[in-house]
């Protein structure tokens, strides 16, 4: 079975009291047009090169996307996001 992996936006919100963010840095492996396989072990790459400082869950989740439509599939979850890449396999 092929899967379609695309990649994300950032966005940043404010919260009450400090200033904190919400950081979703953007995706560089995979990208639009990506094809990848059942049981293929791939990275996920992003860029950490410019993080907020006060960031409000450091904690992530990497779900499969195809085309622009995330499923429900969980490739990981609870990584740092400050790490900049994960291994995957995919389901």
């Amino acid at each position: 079975m092929e899967r379609h992996a695309d990649s994300s936006h950032s966005l940043g919100v404010a919260i009450r009291g400090a200033l904190r963010h919400v950081y979703a840095p953007p995706v560089l492996y995979p990208h639009a047009g990506t094809v990848w396989y059942k049981g293929q072990r791939h990275n996920v790459t992003w860029d950490v090169s410019d993080p907020p400082v006060n960031i409000t869950n450091k904690f992530g989740t990497s779900f499969l996307r195809k085309s622009n439509q995330i499923t429900p599939l969980i490739l990981e979850k609870g990584f740092d996001i400050l790490l900049g890449r994960i291994e995957v396999t995919v389901p």
